[in-house]
């Protein structure tokens, strides 16, 4: 069974807009996440994924990444998912009891019993799709940092239900087979001490001081999978270059965004006020609107 309310979430800006909070059982825990549905929605409608990084939260997400103001725009369903806390039994909080999604990204060093989280987030998105005129061949993934890896993980795992995928700050998952080859756009921020951009050292405000590769081994993990052609590099701006592998298997394609000026933030998003331990925020990209205007181009076979 799973209950819906209805939830105002205070978005950028001081406007307040609508979204309906599920919640559900999986393995026994009770899983919440959050749908928000355009004024004018298509029939049928592609879903974006929304995937908070750790310690953030579903409607953390939807405020601060301006997901809501382009699917107002573009006719878009997001589903925000919330993660699990490190100790579930107790309210979520992002100092002492932060949520993180199930990525083996070391943010604590006393990780909660595994909570498939890809299968939840299988079941959110058929909740969605029951619900509303979804289009499940436009489901798409996007994720940062935890949430960034969180989505590599689902794609890995269910190509055959995600379109493609768009992620930021976030490590390569480990090695796998994805069903079929995915397109992926991933944007880093070249002065990220979260997730280095040449990798090394990184401390986290939890769990021990852990090692990372560079960030550059996401989409080239993803290259290899989709069996892609040699990538090319040019400049955007001065402050954003891009690498592009466009020659893969099946037509699909991979980018890599790097923006010059960003820390550990959403580029063109709301700036957060913890530059000490987050980084420099930067608007030298629409980091929502660039994902968007490379994940709306694919759909499933």
């Amino acid at each position: 069974m799973w209950r819906l309310s209805v939830l105002l979430a205070a978005m950028a800006f001081g406007s307040a807009l609508a979204a309906e909070s599920v919640e559900i059982r999986h393995l026994g825990y009770g899983r919440e996440f959050l749908v928000h549905v355009p004024k004018r929605l298509p029939t049928p409608a592609p879903l974006v994924l929304l995937l908070h990084g750790a310690g953030g939260g579903a409607s953390q997400a939807l405020a601060d990444y301006k997901w809501v103001d382009l699917a107002e725009a573009e006719g878009i369903v997001v589903l925000a998912a919330n993660a699990l806390a490190a100790r579930p039994d107790l309210p979520a909080n992002a100092a002492f009891n932060p949520r993180f999604w199930g990525d083996d990204g070391g943010v604590t060093q006393n990780p909660r019993p595994p909570a498939d989280d890809v299968g939840f987030l299988i079941a959110a998105i058929d909740m969605a799709a029951d619900r509303w005129p979804i289009d499940r061949q436009r489901v798409y993934a996007t994720g940062f940092s935890s949430g960034s890896r969180m989505a590599q993980h689902l794609a890995l795992a269910r190509a055959d239900r995600i379109a493609a995928i768009g992620v930021l700050a976030g490590r390569a998952p480990e090695d796998g087979k994805p069903a079929r080859p995915v397109p992926v756009i991933q944007i880093a921020g070249a002065i990220d001490p979260l997730a280095p951009l040449l990798g090394g050292k990184r401390k986290l405000p939890w769990g021990p001081e852990t090692e990372v590769p560079p960030m550059a081994a996401g989409p080239e993990l993803w290259a290899r999978l989709n069996g892609c052609a040699p990538a090319t590099e040019r400049p955007l701006t001065d402050k954003v270059t891009l690498t592009e592998w466009p020659s893969c298997r099946d037509g699909v394609a991979v980018r890599y965004l790097v923006v010059a000026d960003l820390g550990h933030q959403w580029p063109g998003g709301v700036p957060s006020r913890l530059t000490l331990i987050l980084g420099a925020y930067s608007d030298a990209l629409d980091g929502t609107k660039a994902m968007w205007d490379f994940l709306k181009s694919w759909r499933l076979p």
